[in-house]
């Protein structure tokens, strides 16, 4: 892939925009703390609907990009873990220097990022960067058919049953996403649309009206929830983003790349 794809940056801008939103909902309590009897609810839990998808499309744009590789760039993963040490300490001090007083854990977090769940997302991510070789060539050896029942086995599996079914998010769990199994999968989408391209016939249009359509739909089963447990139990209501599990965005994170993909496309056409 010779020429950059300027819609896969696009994807990773807006990405982070929607991680920092992320952030500040949870930062502010504003999850945890409106009913759906609030106003205010109603704002955050579509932004969250919308947002949670950020995490995973950088998981996904990696398997894009990786999935044809056969050698781990190990110059690129020590430049990570050196920038996240540098920009750690550098965190320390400035809070240091504002007059801050962290806690001895705080400095251990500082200290020792990769030891904590603190970065939990480069930690996973290392992992799958040393794994990718092996996946790659697993992955080289079967051929579209044999590619779709993997997916579709896992879709099923860590997403489907998760969310339509409470004993199977203990049996199939991956810890909301944050688990190196959800980003193989992720790796595996990214890779598959890479590969095959599902989406290459499919309107810019048609994408955003999926994608917008599935944020939806989760946040009506986030206000379902909201209002089943107000219903059963007077006075509780859920916080925290509790709704269906992040592996329900599956599909529409597919979605967020062929789109970027396709406005690529439709750029190098004209």
């Amino acid at each position: 892939m010779s020429k950059r794809l300027y819609g896969l940056d696009l994807l990773k801008i807006i990405a982070m925009i929607f991680i920092i939103g992320l952030h500040f909902n949870f930062r502010t309590g504003a999850l945890a703390n409106f009913p759906f009897t609030d106003g205010r609810f109603y704002p955050t839990g579509i932004s969250e609907a919308i947002f949670y998808v950020s995490v995973d499309c950088f998981v996904l744009v990696t398997g894009y990009f990786d999935i044809v590789k056969k050698q781990v760039n190990v110059k690129r993963l020590v430049h990570l873990v050196l920038a996240v040490w540098f920009y750690s300490w550098v965190g320390l001090l400035v809070g240091l220097m504002a007059g801050a007083r962290p806690s001895l854990n705080q400095l251990l977090m500082c200290a020792l990022p990769f030891t904590t769940e603190h970065f939990w997302f480069i930690d996973v991510y290392l992992i799958l960067s040393l794994l990718t070789p092996f996946i790659n060539k697993a992955i080289a050896d079967i051929d579209q058919k044999g590619y779709k029942g993997i997916l579709l086995v896992s879709f099923i599996g860590f997403s489907v049953l998760p969310s339509l079914m409470p004993f199977a998010s203990e049996i199939f769990s991956i810890n909301g996403g944050a688990n190196i199994v959800w980003f193989v999968i992720l790796y595996l989408i990214g890779g598959y649309l890479r590969l095959y391209n599902p989406f290459e016939r499919v309107s810019s249009k048609k994408l955003v009206l999926g994608f917008t359509g599935l944020s939806l739909i989760t946040f009506t089963v986030k206000l379902a929830s909201q209002m089943l447990v107000a219903f059963l139990f007077s006075g509780k209501h859920i916080g925290g983003g509790v709704a269906v599990s992040p592996q329900f965005h599956y599909r529409y994170c597919r979605g967020s790349v062929a789109f970027c993909c396709d406005a690529t496309t439709q750029q190098k056409r004209q």
